[in-house]
Protein backbone atom coordinates (compact mmCIF):
# COMPACT_ATOMS: atom_id res chain seq x y z
CA UNK A 1 0.00 0.00 0.00
CA UNK A 2 1.21 3.50 -0.83
CA UNK A 3 -0.14 6.75 0.65
CA UNK A 4 -0.34 9.63 -1.80
CA UNK A 5 -1.22 13.22 -0.93
CA UNK A 6 -4.32 14.56 -2.67
CA UNK A 7 -2.59 17.84 -3.40
CA UNK A 8 -1.21 16.81 -6.79
CA UNK A 9 -2.07 14.65 -9.77
CA UNK A 10 -0.73 11.13 -9.25
CA UNK A 11 -1.32 9.74 -12.72
CA UNK A 12 2.18 8.21 -12.85
CA UNK A 13 1.85 6.85 -9.30
CA UNK A 14 -1.22 4.73 -10.08
CA UNK A 15 0.16 3.16 -13.27
CA UNK A 16 0.14 -0.39 -11.90
CA UNK A 17 -2.60 -0.07 -9.26
CA UNK A 18 -5.10 -2.91 -8.92
CA UNK A 19 -7.28 -0.88 -6.55
CA UNK A 20 -7.52 2.63 -5.19
CA UNK A 21 -8.77 3.66 -1.75
CA UNK A 22 -9.52 7.37 -1.61
CA UNK A 23 -10.88 10.11 0.63
CA UNK A 24 -12.73 13.25 -0.38
CA UNK A 25 -10.14 15.08 -2.50
CA UNK A 26 -8.89 12.52 -5.02
CA UNK A 27 -10.86 12.63 -8.27
CA UNK A 28 -10.92 9.21 -9.92
CA UNK A 29 -11.62 10.21 -13.49
CA UNK A 30 -10.03 10.23 -16.93
CA UNK A 31 -7.45 12.83 -15.85
CA UNK A 32 -6.06 10.43 -13.26
CA UNK A 33 -6.65 7.07 -14.92
CA UNK A 34 -6.28 7.48 -18.70
CA UNK A 35 -3.02 6.10 -20.03
CA UNK A 36 -2.69 3.68 -17.11
CA UNK A 37 -3.66 0.10 -16.56
CA UNK A 38 -7.06 0.97 -15.12
CA UNK A 39 -7.72 -0.41 -11.62
CA UNK A 40 -10.64 -2.80 -11.20
CA UNK A 41 -11.81 -1.41 -7.85
CA UNK A 42 -12.08 2.05 -6.31
CA UNK A 43 -13.24 2.50 -2.73
CA UNK A 44 -13.94 5.83 -1.13
CA UNK A 45 -14.07 6.45 2.61
CA UNK A 46 -17.03 8.79 2.17
CA UNK A 47 -20.81 8.39 2.33
CA UNK A 48 -21.19 8.85 -1.43
CA UNK A 49 -18.87 8.07 -4.35
CA UNK A 50 -18.74 11.74 -5.38
CA UNK A 51 -15.01 11.68 -6.11
CA UNK A 52 -15.36 9.03 -8.81
CA UNK A 53 -16.68 9.67 -12.27
CA UNK A 54 -19.23 6.86 -12.22
CA UNK A 55 -19.87 6.92 -15.98
CA UNK A 56 -16.13 6.64 -16.66
CA UNK A 57 -15.79 3.82 -14.15
CA UNK A 58 -18.73 1.88 -15.56
CA UNK A 59 -17.45 2.25 -19.13
CA UNK A 60 -14.05 0.91 -18.03
CA UNK A 61 -15.27 -2.00 -15.88
CA UNK A 62 -14.27 -0.42 -12.57
CA UNK A 63 -16.29 -1.32 -9.47
CA UNK A 64 -16.85 1.65 -7.15
CA UNK A 65 -17.73 1.26 -3.45
CA UNK A 66 -18.29 3.81 -0.71
CA UNK A 67 -18.82 3.82 3.06
CA UNK A 68 -22.54 4.60 3.15
CA UNK A 69 -23.89 5.14 6.64
CA UNK A 70 -20.52 6.05 8.07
Amino acid sequence: MTYLSARRNHQRSVTDADALITRTRTRCDARLLDGNRVPRFIATATIAPTTSNLDYCKANGITVANAAGM
